[in-house]
């Protein structure tokens, strides 16, 4: 009966799998045939089910801004930069989206370029070359415990200086890389729209919060969300109008 129920589940995964890959190809198909509402369903569809596929969202942003759809295309692109930072097509096209929407956004980039880089390559990697470094270090402190009434101690000892400081540095970027998705909470915000409340009860129509603009989530409440805009304003905004990166 276990065995069954594995042969099930392995049968189960293996439809899943190909029925995503088709919905992928059926996306791609579309976009070449310049149906890009088809194409935003197929990509959707792969994204919803697969919410790591990086690809799916660069794809996905491809098809919203053939549509015209560009704060969507920077939402998707937004989120394929989060899962990938190696992406180095998508902030171009990003740039492209705020060049069309002309509402005075610009884009904010989420990490720098040394970030992306740094990210690009990996909390695993970087825990590798961390614990090579550590091994050197190890080997240093047993040479310089050997050598220390020798020419050699001051060579030794700035080895030693320099390994600790790289140790220090890998370590930082294996732990930024590992915590990177979940630290950055940002949302874009896909159509114009006025801000429900400026605080629990008082409606706000003074201003508008156009589409493409980047917000930091601050919190979640029932059918809005309480953001904080790039020059510090907290407002609270419908769930409708934004999508959470």
């Amino acid at each position: 009966m276990k065995s069954l129920s594995i042969f099930l589940a392995i049968v189960s995964f293996a439809c899943s799998s190909l029925l995503h890959a088709n919905s992928f190809d059926d996306g791609l198909k579309a976009a070449n045939e310049k149906n890009y509402k088809q194409a935003i369903h197929e990509f959707e569809e792969v994204a919803n089910e697969e919410p790591q596929n990086s690809a799916a969202f660069y794809n996905l942003g491809n098809a919203y801004y053939k549509n015209k759809e560009f704060g969507k295309a920077i939402w998707a692109y937004e989120t394929s930069i989060k899962l990938n930072p190696k992406n180095a097509e998508a902030p171009i096209n990003i740039e492209l989206c705020y060049r069309e929407l002309t509402n005075g956004n610009s884009w904010q980039p989420s990490i720098s370029g040394l970030q992306r880089m740094i990210y690009g390559i990996g909390s695993s990697t970087w825990a590798i070359l961390s614990f090579l470094i550590s091994c050197l270090i190890a080997y240093s402190i047993f040479s310089l415990l050997k050598h220390k009434n020798t020419p050699w101690k001051r060579f030794h000892v700035m080895a030693l200086f320099g390994e600790s400081i790289l140790f220090i540095g890998f370590l930082i970027a294996a732990n930024s890389s590992a915590n990177f998705p979940s630290n950055n909470d940002f949302g874009i915000i896909t159509v114009k729209t006025s801000p429900c409340y400026l605080d629990e009860t008082t409606k706000s129509s003074d201003f508008s919060i156009y589409e493409g603009a980047k917000v930091h989530i601050l919190s979640e409440k029932a059918n809005r969300i309480e953001v904080e805009l790039l020059e510090g304003r907290k407002v609270f905004i419908s769930k409708k109008d934004l999508r959470i990166i």
